[in-house]
């Protein structure tokens, strides 16, 4: 299977945010004590088009995950100068179970390696037990965990991982 990260531009904003809050909607609204409401309370403080261009501009790149001519996900990630960060890797259901993430997954990791960084993070919500194992089975390790409270006061944890290039 032939996996492409076709980069999005500023222009795309709108349509990266409708696309992740279904995604989130999906993987959070259990979470979430006040449901999809209190979830859209959160996207808009972080996944608004305003901050999809705020990150592009510094430097975050959004990629549509192509297979066979078809999106099937969205890539995010950040390359520093020695570290590279994975800041979403979303697919859609259809696509899952397919090895389509693990392909999209070694296509950043080579970009990390091409641009010279030498680890690779991310971070996955405690909730999120596929994502977990997903990355662990792939070289990942857990470096820290990190207690966050939202804006209605509930904590959980967020796991976040690295992996050396």
């Amino acid at each position: 299977m032939n996996v492409n990260l076709v980069p999005l531009s500023l222009a795309d904003a709108e349509s990266i945010s409708d696309r992740v809050y279904d995604w989130w909607v999906e993987m959070y609204s259990k979470e979430i004590p006040t449901g999809v409401e209190g979830l859209r309370s959160i996207f808009d403080r972080e996944e608004t088009p305003d901050h999809i261009r705020a990150h592009i501009s510094g430097g975050t790149v959004y990629s549509d995950i192509v297979v066979e001519g078809k999106v099937v996900g969205l890539a995010a990630y950040r390359p520093g100068p020695e570290v590279f960060y994975i800041d979403k890797l979303y697919l859609d259901a259809s696509a899952r179970g397919m090895g389509i993430g693990g392909e999209c997954l070694e296509e950043m990791l080579s970009i990390a390696r091409s641009r010279g960084c030498t680890k690779a993070l991310l971070h996955v919500s405690r909730g999120n037990k596929a994502a977990y194992r997903f990355y662990l089975n792939r070289g990942f390790v857990l470096d820290h965990i990190e207690e966050i409270t939202d804006c209605f006061g509930v904590t959980s944890e967020r796991h976040h991982l690295v992996r050396l290039l």
